[in-house]
């Protein structure tokens, strides 16, 4: 199922800076966290976002249930341009997401395209993914 652009969702992109010669990676996978919800434990899909020359995370955003890979990731990559106040010139992906993402390409004038392979991407998401799981001290 394709990605649908919520209402609004890319106004802040209105003055958002063009970076034509940077790359982004995202892709979507089972959050390492699980969720308590009424009906149980859930693990819900996270959208992430990275910079590949830095490995710097630009955003990491849990699904709503029930909502499509599709639609994770590009509330994901709405998200980190939002954050960022950049609009990329390209973001790799996978080729079923990046064919679901095309009305987010067109509207927001970036290049999503499929990639063979997200080596940094898959880094910064074992690193999270370890940390998750090592668990957190209490603040």
């Amino acid at each position: 199922m394709s990605y649908a652009i919520r209402e609004g969702s890319l106004a802040p992109l209105t003055n958002a800076e063009r970076r034509p010669n940077e790359v982004w990676q995202a892709d979507v996978f089972e959050s390492p966290l699980p969720v308590p919800t009424e009906d149980g434990v859930v693990w819900p899909l996270m959208a992430m976002v990275v910079e590949p020359k830095s490995r710097y995370l630009l955003a990491a955003l849990l699904a709503e249930p029930g909502e499509t890979p599709a639609q994770a990731l590009g509330d994901g990559i709405v998200e980190a341009m939002a954050r960022n106040g950049v609009i990329p010139g390209e973001i790799g992906t996978t080729a079923a997401l990046a064919a679901e993402l095309t009305a987010l390409s067109q509207a927001a004038g970036v290049g999503i395209v499929a990639v063979r392979s997200m080596p940094e991407l898959k880094d910064t998401r074992r690193i999270m993914t370890a940390h998750f799981k090592k668990g957190r001290p209490n603040h």
